[in-house]
Protein backbone atom coordinates (compact mmCIF):
# COMPACT_ATOMS: atom_id res chain seq x y z
CA UNK A 1 0.00 0.00 0.00
CA UNK A 2 1.40 3.09 -1.26
CA UNK A 3 0.22 6.68 0.46
CA UNK A 4 -0.61 8.82 -2.16
CA UNK A 5 -0.50 11.98 0.06
CA UNK A 6 1.39 15.49 -0.30
CA UNK A 7 4.49 14.72 2.06
CA UNK A 8 6.90 15.92 3.08
CA UNK A 9 9.26 13.82 5.48
CA UNK A 10 11.38 15.01 8.42
CA UNK A 11 14.41 12.80 8.72
CA UNK A 12 15.82 12.07 12.30
CA UNK A 13 17.40 10.01 15.15
CA UNK A 14 15.72 7.11 17.57
CA UNK A 15 15.59 9.73 20.64
CA UNK A 16 14.05 12.56 18.28
CA UNK A 17 11.52 10.96 16.79
CA UNK A 18 10.44 9.98 19.94
CA UNK A 19 10.48 12.95 21.97
CA UNK A 20 8.55 14.76 18.57
CA UNK A 21 5.87 12.31 18.86
CA UNK A 22 5.37 12.34 22.78
CA UNK A 23 5.71 15.94 23.25
CA UNK A 24 3.66 16.83 19.50
CA UNK A 25 6.35 19.39 19.01
CA UNK A 26 9.37 19.78 16.24
CA UNK A 27 12.10 22.39 16.83
CA UNK A 28 13.64 25.04 14.39
CA UNK A 29 17.12 25.61 15.03
CA UNK A 30 19.74 28.55 14.20
CA UNK A 31 20.19 28.02 10.63
CA UNK A 32 24.14 28.67 11.26
CA UNK A 33 24.91 25.53 13.38
CA UNK A 34 23.34 23.90 10.19
CA UNK A 35 25.71 21.64 7.83
CA UNK A 36 25.56 23.85 5.19
CA UNK A 37 28.64 26.41 5.32
CA UNK A 38 27.10 28.63 2.85
CA UNK A 39 24.01 29.68 4.50
CA UNK A 40 22.45 32.99 2.99
CA UNK A 41 26.10 33.86 1.14
CA UNK A 42 26.01 31.28 -1.75
CA UNK A 43 24.74 34.02 -4.19
CA UNK A 44 27.56 36.21 -2.89
CA UNK A 45 29.84 33.27 -3.37
CA UNK A 46 28.90 32.55 -7.02
CA UNK A 47 28.92 36.09 -7.93
CA UNK A 48 32.54 36.69 -6.78
CA UNK A 49 33.66 33.63 -8.70
CA UNK A 50 32.21 34.87 -12.05
CA UNK A 51 33.66 38.20 -11.30
CA UNK A 52 36.87 37.47 -11.19
CA UNK A 53 36.49 36.10 -14.68
CA UNK A 54 35.26 38.89 -15.77
CA UNK A 55 38.08 41.04 -14.77
CA UNK A 56 40.34 38.94 -16.14
CA UNK A 57 38.51 39.01 -19.76
CA UNK A 58 38.19 42.51 -19.72
CA UNK A 59 41.73 43.32 -18.31
CA UNK A 60 43.16 41.11 -21.62
CA UNK A 61 41.53 43.15 -23.68
CA UNK A 62 43.53 46.26 -24.95
CA UNK A 63 40.72 48.01 -26.41
CA UNK A 64 39.11 47.92 -23.17
CA UNK A 65 42.08 49.34 -21.57
CA UNK A 66 42.41 52.59 -23.66
CA UNK A 67 38.80 52.87 -23.14
CA UNK A 68 39.33 52.68 -18.97
CA UNK A 69 42.89 55.27 -19.53
CA UNK A 70 40.97 57.81 -21.78
CA UNK A 71 36.95 57.26 -21.10
CA UNK A 72 36.14 58.58 -24.64
CA UNK A 73 32.73 57.42 -25.18
CA UNK A 74 33.52 56.67 -28.96
CA UNK A 75 36.37 54.06 -27.97
CA UNK A 76 33.40 51.80 -25.99
CA UNK A 77 31.38 51.84 -29.18
CA UNK A 78 34.59 50.41 -30.60
CA UNK A 79 34.38 47.53 -28.00
CA UNK A 80 33.54 43.89 -29.33
CA UNK A 81 29.74 42.83 -28.10
CA UNK A 82 31.45 40.63 -25.46
CA UNK A 83 33.91 43.36 -24.04
CA UNK A 84 30.40 45.25 -23.87
CA UNK A 85 28.80 42.69 -22.10
CA UNK A 86 31.37 41.97 -19.37
CA UNK A 87 31.59 45.64 -18.80
CA UNK A 88 27.69 45.49 -18.17
CA UNK A 89 27.86 42.25 -15.71
CA UNK A 90 31.05 43.95 -13.93
CA UNK A 91 29.16 46.88 -12.55
CA UNK A 92 25.51 44.50 -11.92
CA UNK A 93 27.66 42.23 -10.10
CA UNK A 94 29.76 44.81 -7.91
CA UNK A 95 26.33 46.91 -7.31
CA UNK A 96 24.64 43.10 -6.03
CA UNK A 97 27.48 43.12 -4.24
CA UNK A 98 27.37 46.38 -2.59
CA UNK A 99 23.73 46.22 -1.68
CA UNK A 100 23.45 42.74 -0.49
CA UNK A 101 27.09 43.55 1.65
CA UNK A 102 24.96 46.84 3.11
CA UNK A 103 22.08 44.71 3.95
CA UNK A 104 24.25 42.06 5.58
CA UNK A 105 25.69 44.37 8.04
CA UNK A 106 22.30 44.68 9.15
CA UNK A 107 21.06 41.52 9.11
CA UNK A 108 22.40 40.75 12.30
CA UNK A 109 19.76 42.18 13.76
CA UNK A 110 17.25 38.72 13.37
CA UNK A 111 17.62 35.22 14.05
CA UNK A 112 17.03 32.70 11.64
CA UNK A 113 15.52 29.22 12.57
CA UNK A 114 14.73 26.42 10.37
CA UNK A 115 13.52 22.70 10.16
CA UNK A 116 14.38 21.35 7.23
CA UNK A 117 12.39 18.47 5.56
CA UNK A 118 12.58 16.72 2.11
CA UNK A 119 10.00 15.21 -0.60
CA UNK A 120 11.88 11.52 -0.73
CA UNK A 121 10.98 9.63 2.24
CA UNK A 122 13.54 7.20 1.76
CA UNK A 123 16.61 8.58 0.50
CA UNK A 124 20.36 6.90 1.70
CA UNK A 125 21.93 10.10 1.85
CA UNK A 126 19.45 11.92 4.05
CA UNK A 127 19.38 8.58 5.88
CA UNK A 128 23.07 8.73 6.68
CA UNK A 129 23.38 12.57 7.61
CA UNK A 130 20.07 13.17 9.53
CA UNK A 131 18.91 9.55 11.27
CA UNK A 132 22.04 8.18 12.66
CA UNK A 133 23.28 6.39 9.71
CA UNK A 134 19.88 4.67 8.72
CA UNK A 135 18.93 3.70 12.41
CA UNK A 136 16.23 6.46 12.94
CA UNK A 137 12.88 7.48 10.94
CA UNK A 138 11.82 9.69 8.59
CA UNK A 139 8.43 11.25 9.92
CA UNK A 140 6.23 12.23 6.93
CA UNK A 141 3.94 15.48 7.13
CA UNK A 142 0.83 16.11 5.60
CA UNK A 143 1.75 19.54 3.52
CA UNK A 144 -1.47 20.90 3.03
CA UNK A 145 -2.46 20.41 7.14
CA UNK A 146 0.87 21.69 7.83
CA UNK A 147 0.64 24.86 5.65
CA UNK A 148 -2.88 25.60 7.32
CA UNK A 149 -1.14 24.85 10.34
CA UNK A 150 1.13 27.55 9.95
CA UNK A 151 -0.68 30.02 8.20
CA UNK A 152 -1.15 32.22 11.06
CA UNK A 153 2.01 32.25 13.13
CA UNK A 154 5.24 33.62 11.89
CA UNK A 155 6.54 30.70 10.02
CA UNK A 156 6.52 30.17 6.43
CA UNK A 157 6.96 26.47 4.80
CA UNK A 158 9.27 27.63 1.38
CA UNK A 159 10.67 25.22 -1.44
CA UNK A 160 14.14 25.17 -1.34
CA UNK A 161 15.41 27.00 -4.56
CA UNK A 162 19.14 24.91 -5.88
CA UNK A 163 21.34 27.37 -8.15
CA UNK A 164 24.15 25.39 -10.21
CA UNK A 165 27.44 26.91 -10.15
CA UNK A 166 28.60 27.17 -13.79
CA UNK A 167 31.98 28.30 -15.88
CA UNK A 168 30.04 31.80 -16.51
CA UNK A 169 27.09 33.90 -15.78
CA UNK A 170 24.31 35.09 -18.43
CA UNK A 171 22.90 38.38 -18.45
CA UNK A 172 19.18 36.65 -17.72
CA UNK A 173 20.40 34.79 -14.77
CA UNK A 174 22.49 37.25 -13.22
CA UNK A 175 18.65 39.32 -13.79
CA UNK A 176 17.30 36.77 -11.48
CA UNK A 177 19.90 36.75 -9.04
CA UNK A 178 19.18 40.62 -8.79
CA UNK A 179 15.80 40.13 -7.55
CA UNK A 180 16.45 38.18 -4.75
CA UNK A 181 17.37 42.02 -3.13
CA UNK A 182 15.21 44.37 -2.77
CA UNK A 183 15.22 48.14 -4.70
CA UNK A 184 17.74 50.43 -2.51
CA UNK A 185 16.80 54.04 -2.67
CA UNK A 186 19.71 56.45 -4.24
CA UNK A 187 21.88 53.14 -4.72
CA UNK A 188 19.82 51.34 -7.85
CA UNK A 189 20.26 54.13 -10.43
CA UNK A 190 22.87 56.45 -9.25
CA UNK A 191 24.96 56.89 -12.23
CA UNK A 192 27.96 58.59 -9.80
CA UNK A 193 27.74 55.17 -8.03
CA UNK A 194 27.96 53.34 -11.79
CA UNK A 195 30.75 55.08 -12.83
CA UNK A 196 32.88 54.52 -9.91
CA UNK A 197 32.48 50.99 -10.26
CA UNK A 198 33.67 50.76 -13.94
CA UNK A 199 36.47 52.69 -13.26
CA UNK A 200 37.45 50.27 -9.97
CA UNK A 201 39.56 48.38 -12.50
CA UNK A 202 42.82 50.42 -12.41
CA UNK A 203 45.07 50.40 -15.30
CA UNK A 204 48.09 51.74 -15.64
CA UNK A 205 50.20 51.55 -19.11
CA UNK A 206 53.75 52.79 -19.80
CA UNK A 207 55.13 51.61 -23.51
CA UNK A 208 54.97 47.15 -22.64
CA UNK A 209 54.63 47.78 -19.16
CA UNK A 210 50.58 46.91 -17.82
CA UNK A 211 49.49 47.31 -14.62
CA UNK A 212 46.12 46.05 -13.18
CA UNK A 213 44.62 45.58 -10.19
CA UNK A 214 40.51 44.91 -8.95
CA UNK A 215 39.96 47.77 -6.92
CA UNK A 216 36.03 46.94 -6.82
CA UNK A 217 36.93 44.76 -3.38
CA UNK A 218 37.93 47.70 -1.52
CA UNK A 219 35.28 50.24 -2.77
CA UNK A 220 32.47 47.49 -2.08
CA UNK A 221 33.58 47.66 1.84
CA UNK A 222 34.51 51.46 1.60
CA UNK A 223 30.90 52.30 0.07
CA UNK A 224 28.72 49.75 1.89
CA UNK A 225 30.49 51.73 5.63
CA UNK A 226 29.78 54.87 4.46
CA UNK A 227 26.07 53.84 3.30
CA UNK A 228 25.11 51.82 6.24
CA UNK A 229 25.49 55.54 8.28
CA UNK A 230 23.27 57.21 5.62
CA UNK A 231 20.06 55.59 6.10
CA UNK A 232 17.75 55.14 9.31
CA UNK A 233 18.71 51.51 10.93
CA UNK A 234 14.77 51.12 10.89
CA UNK A 235 14.60 51.37 6.72
CA UNK A 236 17.85 49.49 6.11
CA UNK A 237 16.38 46.79 8.79
CA UNK A 238 13.13 46.56 6.64
CA UNK A 239 15.21 46.35 3.78
CA UNK A 240 17.43 43.66 5.27
CA UNK A 241 14.00 41.11 6.48
CA UNK A 242 13.04 41.28 2.44
CA UNK A 243 16.41 40.07 1.59
CA UNK A 244 16.31 37.65 4.36
CA UNK A 245 13.31 35.72 3.17
CA UNK A 246 14.99 35.77 -0.31
CA UNK A 247 18.20 33.93 0.65
CA UNK A 248 17.52 31.74 3.43
CA UNK A 249 15.70 29.19 1.11
CA UNK A 250 18.75 29.13 -1.79
CA UNK A 251 21.30 26.44 -1.66
CA UNK A 252 23.94 24.86 -3.85
CA UNK A 253 22.73 22.62 -6.46
CA UNK A 254 24.92 19.78 -5.11
CA UNK A 255 22.16 19.36 -2.43
CA UNK A 256 19.59 19.23 -4.68
CA UNK A 257 18.83 15.50 -4.78
CA UNK A 258 17.21 16.33 -1.19
CA UNK A 259 14.06 18.00 -2.67
CA UNK A 260 14.46 20.12 0.73
CA UNK A 261 11.53 22.27 1.79
CA UNK A 262 12.14 24.29 4.93
CA UNK A 263 10.03 25.96 7.73
CA UNK A 264 11.25 29.36 8.01
CA UNK A 265 11.17 31.91 11.48
CA UNK A 266 12.99 35.45 11.16
CA UNK A 267 12.85 36.96 14.16
CA UNK A 268 13.63 40.39 15.21
CA UNK A 269 16.38 40.46 18.08
CA UNK A 270 14.31 43.26 19.86
CA UNK A 271 11.01 42.03 19.40
CA UNK A 272 12.08 38.23 20.39
CA UNK A 273 10.59 36.53 23.32
CA UNK A 274 13.41 35.07 24.90
CA UNK A 275 11.56 32.77 27.47
CA UNK A 276 10.51 30.92 23.98
CA UNK A 277 14.38 30.39 23.41
CA UNK A 278 15.67 26.68 24.27
CA UNK A 279 19.18 25.39 23.96
CA UNK A 280 20.15 21.99 22.67
CA UNK A 281 23.70 20.42 22.54
CA UNK A 282 24.92 19.61 18.85
CA UNK A 283 25.04 16.03 17.64
CA UNK A 284 28.76 16.13 17.74
CA UNK A 285 28.42 17.26 21.09
CA UNK A 286 30.91 20.11 21.24
CA UNK A 287 28.63 22.76 20.68
CA UNK A 288 25.31 24.68 21.85
CA UNK A 289 22.73 25.03 19.60
CA UNK A 290 19.78 27.63 19.64
CA UNK A 291 16.47 26.56 19.04
CA UNK A 292 12.32 27.41 19.39
CA UNK A 293 9.73 24.69 19.53
CA UNK A 294 6.38 24.40 17.32
CA UNK A 295 3.53 22.54 18.40
CA UNK A 296 2.49 19.97 16.22
CA UNK A 297 -1.12 19.39 18.08
CA UNK A 298 -2.93 18.90 14.64
CA UNK A 299 -5.01 15.82 13.74
CA UNK A 300 -3.62 13.60 10.64
CA UNK A 301 -0.95 16.47 10.48
CA UNK A 302 1.80 12.91 10.78
CA UNK A 303 0.34 10.81 7.45
CA UNK A 304 3.47 8.31 7.06
CA UNK A 305 6.26 7.22 9.16
CA UNK A 306 9.24 5.48 7.67
CA UNK A 307 11.43 2.59 9.80
CA UNK A 308 15.24 3.46 8.74
CA UNK A 309 16.84 0.61 7.35
CA UNK A 310 19.11 -0.01 10.20
CA UNK A 311 16.03 0.06 12.74
CA UNK A 312 14.93 -3.08 13.75
CA UNK A 313 11.38 -2.08 14.81
CA UNK A 314 8.75 -3.49 13.22
CA UNK A 315 6.02 -1.97 11.93
CA UNK A 316 3.76 -3.66 14.07
CA UNK A 317 5.82 -2.93 17.44
CA UNK A 318 5.91 0.80 16.68
CA UNK A 319 1.74 1.19 15.80
CA UNK A 320 1.54 -0.35 19.27
CA UNK A 321 4.10 2.75 20.61
CA UNK A 322 1.89 4.68 18.33
CA UNK A 323 -1.21 3.33 20.73
CA UNK A 324 0.19 4.06 23.54
CA UNK A 325 0.25 7.53 23.30
CA UNK A 326 -3.20 7.35 24.42
CA UNK A 327 -5.81 10.48 23.89
CA UNK A 328 -3.12 12.61 22.87
CA UNK A 329 -2.50 10.81 19.50
CA UNK A 330 -4.52 12.60 17.06
CA UNK A 331 -1.64 14.00 15.56
CA UNK A 332 -0.96 10.31 14.19
CA UNK A 333 -4.15 8.98 13.90
CA UNK A 334 -4.44 6.65 9.98
CA UNK A 335 -0.75 6.85 10.13
CA UNK A 336 0.85 4.83 7.33
CA UNK A 337 3.89 2.62 8.37
CA UNK A 338 6.49 0.79 6.37
CA UNK A 339 9.89 -0.24 6.20
CA UNK A 340 12.61 1.62 4.45
CA UNK A 341 12.98 -0.21 1.05
CA UNK A 342 16.94 0.71 0.78
CA UNK A 343 19.38 -2.49 1.58
CA UNK A 344 21.76 -0.77 3.99
CA UNK A 345 22.94 -2.57 7.07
Amino acid sequence: MENKKNIIYHYCSFETFMLILSNKKIWLSDIFKMNDWSEENYLEYLLLKYLKGIKDNLIGDKKYIRYLENQDKNNFFNLNKKTKEYDELFYRINLFLIKNRLLKLKSTSFCRYICCFSKKGDLLSQWRAYANDGRGFAIGFDIDILKKLLKDTEIRLEEVEYIQKKDKIKKSELKKFEKKLPQIPYIDKDQELKQMIKESIIVNSDDDFLFSIDFSFFLRHILTNIMAKSYFDSELEKLSLQRLKKLTKIKSSVFSEELEYRMIMIEDKKNSKSKNIKFRKSKDENNLIRYQEFSLDCQGLIAEIIIGPKNNTSPKELLEYLKQLGSDNSHVENVYIRKSDIPYI
